[in-house]
């Protein structure tokens, strides 16, 4: 469940060094904004929910609505913590620990009764699956999770398996251009604190939450033109239902002729 209330920083610690490199990946994509953590929970890509249902959205600019839709499904300060903490094969766990709970966010978000998802049983592959069945994630982003499920599980169940340096690579060049820089830049930042792994791992698990905000913010701006049509419609009914019928409107007529 995602997790929702208040403003604050998603970095959690509100200090700006940690937030710089969130806020840098944030503004390269729309529908975004990185300084609310949960706003309200949006459920269902084609219902109306109670919280959504509060929403003025027929008189909110959009960037109120984009920022209604904006935030992060989990604390990333604390995520980060756990990823840059240990070995490789620890970081590796911790992200898909992560990764999977925004796939829950992903598929808890988009299906209309998501009760009927027994989520906890369901494996992290069959998530992914059905999150690319439904058209929220691209073929990029299930290669990447493909390939960290695949170390999760290799690190699970061999005793003697290691993340290696060709792992790391594997992983990076999976990214796209942007991602790459983002990567490198926090690389450099952060020599004696991260490594690519870490960054690797970081930077993709913001864009794909990211990916789920955007998902947000369009289910909103589709239920807002909904509800300006809805108001039209029903403007139109009352100037029509306050015409005179036309045989009233005959009579008069004939009234103001007879005068």
């Amino acid at each position: 469940m995602p997790q929702r209330g208040g403003y604050r920083s998603p970095c959690g610690d509100h200090t700006k060094a940690a937030c710089q490199p969130i806020a840098r990946i944030a503004s390269m994509l729309p529908y975004t904004r990185h300084k609310r953590l949960g706003s309200i929970a949006l459920r269902a890509g084609r219902k109306t929910t109670e919280a959504t249902s509060s929403l003025d959205l027929v008189n909110m600019t959009d960037d109120e609505i984009r920022e209604a839709a904006g935030g992060f499904c989990f604390d990333i300060n604390e995520c980060r913590k756990r990823i840059y903490k240990g070995d490789n094969w620890q970081s590796i766990i911790h992200a898909h620990l992560f990764f999977d709970h925004v796939l829950n966010a992903f598929l808890k978000d988009e299906i209309t009764e998501p009760g009927h998802l027994d989520l906890d049983r369901m494996v992290f592959a069959a998530k992914l699956d059905l999150c690319a069945a439904l058209g929220l994630i691209n073929d990029s982003n299930k290669g990447f999770l493909r390939k960290v499920n695949s170390l999760r599980n290799s690190i699970a169940h061999d005793l003697v398996f290691k993340i290696t340096s060709k792992h790391v690579s594997q992983l990076y060049e999976m990214l796209d251009a942007n991602s790459k820089d983002l990567v490198n830049e926090q690389v450099k930042e952060h020599k004696s604190k991260s490594t690519k792994l870490h960054n690797t791992l970081l930077v993709s698990l913001v864009l794909l939450d990211i990916v789920r905000q955007n998902w947000a913010a369009h289910r909103l701006f589709m239920e807002k033109r909904r509800r300006g049509l809805a108001a039209a419609m029903d403007n139109a009914r009352r100037v029509l239902d306050s015409l005179d019928a036309p045989g009233e409107l005959a009579k008069r007529v004939d009234h103001k002729g007879e005068a």
